[in-house]
């Protein structure tokens, strides 16, 4: 049950992010996180979708976010990718 990626395509909107984001933490509720646990985890995502509608995708709403996540009582894996040029190291 717990081991499945989920793999979800949004807009480049911050709506749409905000109800993943929920969806997200929703789960790791679900697997019993604590509030600590929570609270950061909240944090990162708001961070990474941010980062990915702002500058990966330049508020393009043309564009998409791409997740993968999976939410298990003993881990939370989240990748996040845009449509956006990238960048140099």
């Amino acid at each position: 049950m717990y081991e499945e990626f989920h793999n979800v395509t949004i807009n480049s909107c911050f709506t749409q992010a905000k109800r993943l984001e929920d969806d997200v933490v929703a789960e790791a509720v679900r697997c019993g996180y604590d509030e600590e646990c929570l609270f950061a985890l909240r944090l990162s995502l708001e961070e990474a979708f941010a980062n990915a509608i702002r500058h990966g995708n330049v508020g393009d709403v043309s564009k998409h976010v791409r997740v993968r996540y999976l939410v298990s009582p003993e881990r939370i894996d989240v990748y996040v990718a845009d449509e956006g040029k990238g960048f140099d190291l």
